[in-house]
C-alpha cells in the first residue's frame, strides 16, 4: 500500500509539471533563470537560511516549557536536519519526526512532540489569519482568486476553530480510548500516546504569554517567507506588489503543505504559478521563480546534511 501511495504522489507531481511545461513557455522561463539577478538570488538564499534559524528559535521557545534542557544551538541543528529530510530526501520520514527523534534526549518524546505540534499549529494559525486578511483587503480578489469564497470561509473557520479543536483534543482522545477497550493493543497504545500529547498542550494554556509571543514570532517568520517569494520573482525579472504577495504567498504555503506529492514537488510549483498569476505576475516569470525557489530551498536545506553527518 505504501508503494502505491508513493507512486500516486510521483504521478501527481509529474502530471502537474507536465501541465506547466506544456501550458507555459519553458524556454522563456529557462532564459529568465539564466539571467537571474545575483543580488536578488543572494537575498532569497539569505532569507531562506534566516527563516530556518528563526523557526528554530520559535520552536525552542515553545520546547523549553516542557523540555527545559533543550539548547538553542541544538534546536537549530535539529531543525536544519529536519528540513533536509523533508525538502531534499524523497523519504517517507517527515522532518518533524526526525526533529522529534533527535531532540528526545532533551526531554520525553511526548514533550518534544507536543512542542513540535504547537510550533506547527501556531504557525498554521497565523498563516491562515494572514491569508484571510489578504483575501479580504485585496481589490477584486473575489473575481481573481480561484474558489475565493470557499477559500475565505475555510481560512476564517480554521483560524477561529483551530485553537479550540487543539485544546479539546485530550478529552476527545480519552473518550475514544475508553470506547475502544476491546481494540488491538497497538491501536490503544497509539491513541494513548496521542492523548498524552494532547494533554501536554494544557501546559501551553497556562503559558499564554509564550503562546502570544510565538504567534508574534510567526508573523515575523512569514514576513521573511513572503519577502523570499518576492525576491524569487524579482530575481527573474518579474514584478509583484506587496499586496499581491500578501494574498498569494499564504495560499502557496498552505497548498504546498498538502501531503499529496513527494516533497511538494509539482504541487508547490503549480500553486506558485497559479496564484501569483492571479495577482498580476507574468505566468512565465512566475514559473521561472517557482523553479528558482525549488533550487534554492533544496540547496539551503541540503546544508542540514552536514549537521546530520556530524550527528551520526
Amino acid at each position: 500500500m505504501k508503494h502505491v501511495v508513493r507512486l500516486a504522489k510521483l504521478a501527481l507531481a509529474a502530471a502537474i509539471i507536465l501541465v506547466l511545461v506544456r501550458s507555459l513557455d519553458l524556454g522563456a522561463a529557462l532564459e529568465a533563470l539564466k539571467h537571474a539577478s545575483p543580488a536578488w538570488v543572494a537575498a532569497a538564499v539569505a532569507l531562506n537560511g534566516a527563516g530556518i534559524v528563526f523557526s528554530a528559535f520559535r520552536w525552542h521557545r515553545l520546547a523549553r516549557i516542557l523540555a527545559p534542557d533543550i539548547r538553542y544551538p541544538d534546536a537549530i541543528r535539529f531543525y536544519w536536519i529536519g528540513s533536509f529530510f523533508s525538502t531534499v530526501l524523497p523519504s517517507s520520514i517527515g522532518g518533524d519526526a526526525v526533529r522529534t527523534a533527535l531532540a528526545r534526549k532533551s526531554g520525553s518524546v511526548e514533550a518534544i512532540l507536543t512542542s513540535v505540534v504547537m510550533e506547527r499549529a501556531t504557525g498554521l494559525l497565523m498563516v491562515m489569519v494572514i491569508g484571510a486578511v489578504g483575501l479580504l483587503i485585496f481589490p477584486g480578489a473575489d473575481q481573481r482568486i480561484p474558489m475565493y469564497h470557499l477559500l475565505l470561509v475555510v481560512l476564517i473557520a480554521a483560524a477561529v476553530l483551530g485553537p479550540v479543536m487543539l485544546f479539546a483534543g485530550a478529552g476527545w482522545l480519552d473518550r475514544r480510548i475508553g470506547s475502544m477497550s476491546g481494540s488491538k493493543p497497538v491501536v490503544t497504545v497509539i491513541l494513548a500516546k496521542l492523548a498524552m500529547v494532547a494533554r501536554s498542550t494544557l501546559a501551553y494554556r497556562r503559558s499564554l504569554p509564550v503562546l502570544l509571543e510565538t504567534c508574534g514570532l510567526s508573523l515575523v517568520f512569514y514576513l521573511l517567507v513572503f519577502m523570499m517569494q518576492a525576491a524569487f520573482i524579482m530575481a527573474v525579472g518579474g514584478n509583484v506588489s506587496p499586496m499581491g504577495v500578501l494574498v498569494a504567498a499564504p495560499v502557496v504555503l498552505l497548498v504546498s503543505a498538502l501531503p499529496i506529492s513527494i516533497n511538494g514537488i509539482g504541487v508547490s510549483e503549480g500553486a506558485f504559478v497559479l496564484f501569483y498569476a492571479q495577482v498580476g505576475v507574468d505566468p512565465d516569470a512566475a514559473f521561472a521563480a517557482a523553479i528558482l525557489r525549488r533550487i534554492v530551498i533544496t540547496l539551503v536545506a541540503s546544508f542540514g546534511a552536514f549537521f546530520w553527518i556530524r550527528q551520526k
